[in-house]
């Protein structure tokens, strides 16, 4: 009977060692599940310093910048709207005399655009016509004033622009001429 016991008592000491040997791969494998949560958490940490914060960092200042531009812009505009604001209660106030003065004073500034495309369509002569009431000349010798004035606009404006396109094909014509003056 006594190999029974032994057997017996075998089992026993058996079923503990299994069960302590269980307990301590359960530990070890909350240990490492632990150790993977740190991990974790370490990675989660290293990627917010080192993509999310600069990123956002980024974004908040593009939108200072773009804000700030904006406010310029505004400004600028707003500025623009007084000023032009001024000029029509002036000119309203200055009544036709005023007007026509201020489109002879201005005329180079309007004609600009329109003389800056003139190297599209060539021209050799141009003709004034005035389409305004005319005051009639000053004398037999004098024409009118605001016509001859208006065709000397028209000639200055229309030479600087071709004074200008010149430049420009003299500049991007001649190799190795880029930034330098022109000669003619």
């Amino acid at each position: 009977m006594l190999p029974v016991r032994d057997f017996s008592g075998r089992a026993a000491v058996d079923v503990e060692q299994a069960q302590r040997s269980a307990e301590a791969e359960v530990a070890g494998i909350l240990q490492k599940i632990e150790a993977e949560k740190q991990r974790i958490a370490m990675l989660r940490a290293q990627y917010q310093a080192e993509i999310i914060t600069p990123a956002d960092a980024q974004k908040e200042g593009q939108i200072l910048a773009a804000q700030a531009e904006a406010a310029a812009m505004r400004g600028k505009v707003e500025a623009e709207l007084k000023q032009l604001e001024r000029t029509i209660s002036i000119l309203r106030s200055a009544g036709k005399d005023g007007l026509k003065a201020y489109v002879i004073e201005k005329f180079e500034e309007m004609i600009g655009s329109f003389a800056g495309t003139m190297d599209l369509f060539p021209v050799d002569h141009v003709t004034v016509v005035s389409g305004g009431a005319s005051q009639g000349p000053i004398s037999a010798i004098h024409p009118n004033a605001l016509d001859v004035e208006r065709t000397r606009q028209i000639q200055m404006a229309l030479a600087g622009a071709a004074q200008a396109a010149d430049r420009g094909a003299t500049t991007e014509s001649t190799p190795g001429a880029a930034g330098k003056p022109s000669t003619r």
